[in-house]
């Protein structure tokens, strides 16, 4: 059994609660998985500080199966809720980034239109031959 120091990170310290609280309950974690219904190694890895990102309603099953009275709801924000946070910041400046690299036609700009013969342009959303170049 890995030795946890829960002052070394927010997770080994949700990890030393979760375990020594599922020991306390004589619970083998795949019991308290199969209650809390997630798997074994689950339990195992958030005991152990390497679960990078514990559901916000796991937390809150571990707190009713082990009756905690909202111990894991109340730190889960600490430890896993700014991972949440800079996730939900990283998919907003990917869906940013994405939609930049789209760069947009300038309304003036002239266009073929897909099915149109050479010299036919669209304008502004006016179809039409293509005016003479001046």
């Amino acid at each position: 059994m890995k030795h946890l120091d829960p002052g070394a990170s927010p997770q080994e310290w949700f990890g030393n609660e979760l375990r020594k609280l599922r020991l306390e309950h004589g619970l083998s974690a795949k019991a308290l998985g199969r209650l809390v219904q997630v798997s074994d190694d689950m339990i195992l890895s958030i005991e152990k500080g390497k679960y990078p990102s514990c559901r916000h309603d796991v937390a809150q099953r571990l707190d009713d199966v082990l009756r905690t009275g909202g111990l894991f709801d109340r730190a889960w924000p600490m430890v896993f809720g700014n991972r949440d946070a800079d996730k939900k910041q990283a998919d907003a400046d990917k869906a940013r980034a994405t939609s930049a690299t789209r760069t947009a036609v300038p309304s003036n700009a002239r266009r073929r239109t897909r099915d149109a013969p050479p010299g036919f342009e669209e304008r502004e959303g006016i179809s039409g031959p293509a005016s003479p170049a001046c």
